[in-house]
């Protein structure tokens, strides 16, 4: 221990802190944006398809074309086409203010290109998420059950992600999560793949034998076995964030 103006530390100023880059707070704006607009579409869809087989409508329908199939897949390509207005309108509107904001704090539009990406790949997230919803309305023909359906799978998410932190088990569902493969396709911008050079092959090479002397994996066994012939399949994932950082402190 030390008195108390030894251990006493300073105040913390707003001038401690850098003022955040426009890729970051548009990137962050967009996610966010994409995220809202995809659940309320659900629900929106789900109540549409669901409200038209509860009051009758859909049956309407039939009665003017008797084939189900064309009727659903028109009702289909309403919903996305309206989902991809909402998309675009939305994620626009959000790259728009977050422009106009980083020139009003004569911040430059530094990643722009990227903050255009990442809206063009969150129109297809909240499209992707209204078919779910208009799909799952049409399966239980009521607003409730969809909404039911969006609340426990949100339920479930989050008790994936609170087991996935001590079960191996829960882990390997989230190749499988939609949450994880929805944001693997938001976010593909984001990093770049990268041939390995002679540093990171020996790096692998001997962390691979290094988990083969510890665990006696076969996997490990077979690949450093034959490592010429694994090793140019093998690439970096590199995210495109932290290789700014490298390059800044290089």
């Amino acid at each position: 221990g030390g008195t108390a103006e030894e251990c006493e530390e300073p105040r913390p100023e707003l001038s401690d802190w850098g003022p955040v880059s426009f890729l970051d707070a548009a990137s962050t704006a967009v996610g966010f944006t994409v995220y809202l607009a995809g659940l309320v579409l659900f629900v929106a869809m789900a109540s549409f398809v669901g409200a038209e087989s509860t009051t009758g409508s859909l049956a309407n329908w039939l009665t003017f074309v008797p084939d189900r199939r064309v009727v659903l897949a028109s009702k289909l390509v309403v919903a996305a086409g309206f989902s991809l207005l909402v998309a675009v309108v939305a994620t626009g509107l959000t790259v728009g203010a977050s422009s106009v904001l980083a020139l009003v704090h004569q911040q430059p539009l530094t990643g722009l290109d990227q903050v255009l990406a990442l809206a063009g790949r969150g129109v297809i997230v909240v499209v992707i998420l209204a078919v779910l919803g208009f799909c799952v309305g049409l399966l239980t023909g009521s607003t409730g059950a969809g909404i039911g359906v969006l609340l426990g799978g949100l339920v479930l998410t989050y008790a994936r992600l609170i087991l996935s932190a001590s079960s191996r088990w829960a882990e390997r569902l989230a190749a499988w999560s939609p949450e994880v493969n929805l944001s693997a396709i938001l976010n593909g911008g984001m990093v770049e793949l990268e041939a390995l050079d002679v540093g990171d092959l020996d790096w692998l090479y001997y962390t691979l034998v290094a988990h083969l002397d510890a665990t006696d994996s076969v996997p490990a066994r077979r690949r450093s076995a034959d490592w010429i012939t694994e090793s140019p399949h093998c690439v970096k994932v590199m995210p495109r964030d932290y290789k700014r950082v490298l390059a800044a402190v290089a």
